[in-house]
């Protein structure tokens, strides 16, 4: 005499769909912050080549001054 209250196939599947439930959400989550990320690390790396191009024109421009011809 086997007695079960929860049927052998539903609690198996219910996990499953748990688990693809969070999967497709986590995915969508990473997905739309990486985006995020990645622009505003664009917009980090783009202001500090301009920092850096501007010191090293401003240094050169000192050289040039300092420098007798």
């Amino acid at each position: 005499m086997s007695v079960t209250s929860v049927p052998s196939l539903s609690f198996p599947q219910a996990h499953r769909r748990r688990l693809l439930i969070l999967l497709v959400v986590s995915l969508a989550l990473a997905r739309s912050s990486s985006y995020k990320l990645s622009n505003l690390s664009d917009a980090v790396s783009l202001q500090s080549w301009r920092d850096s191009r501007r010191r090293r024109t401003d240094a050169q421009k000192r050289r040039e001054l300092e420098t007798p011809l």
